[in-house]
């Protein structure tokens, strides 16, 4: 039985200038402001979250069980798709017990985004936003 160990490169400006930078503190630069916007990404993100959960909490809205049930069906079959995509097979995903709280929680999903479209669909209504073909077009 061998032991391997694994010997990493010393991080200099030699290591830096390898994988393309001038040196060494370029490259903790260039990592420095990645992380920032990273962060700043991550922050922006919690952010609308929380401002889109605020709205759903405040808004009162109706909805049928099959509107619910629906779009669970769509995010599961969105999710068998990606398993199928990803080599994993279905049935193994939806026996195995780790997975469970996903298929729990697809009317959960589903509801908060139906939510979501629905306070989309009046504000877009209220405000009389619209786009023109020339916009969808640039878009696409």
């Amino acid at each position: 039985v061998a032991i391997e160990e694994k010997v990493l490169p010393e991080i200099n400006d030699d290591l830096a200038k390898k994988i393309g930078y001038k040196d060494l503190v370029d490259l903790k630069s260039k990592i420095e402001a990645q992380m920032l916007e990273l962060q700043e990404t991550y922050s922006k993100r919690e952010l609308e979250n929380s401002l889109v959960e605020q709205i759903i909490k405040d808004s009162k809205f109706e909805m049928s069980k099959r509107m619910v049930e629906k779009e669970a069906n769509f995010l599961l079959q969105d999710l068998k798709a990606q398993c199928s995509r990803n080599g994993v097979d279905w049935e193994s995903f939806k026996s195995d017990e780790n997975n469970k709280e996903i298929f729990e929680k697809a009317n959960e999903a589903a509801v908060k985004r139906i939510s979501i479209d629905l306070i989309l669909s009046s504000v877009i209504r209220e405000e009389k936003i619209s786009t023109s073909q020339e916009e969808l077009d640039v878009e696409v």
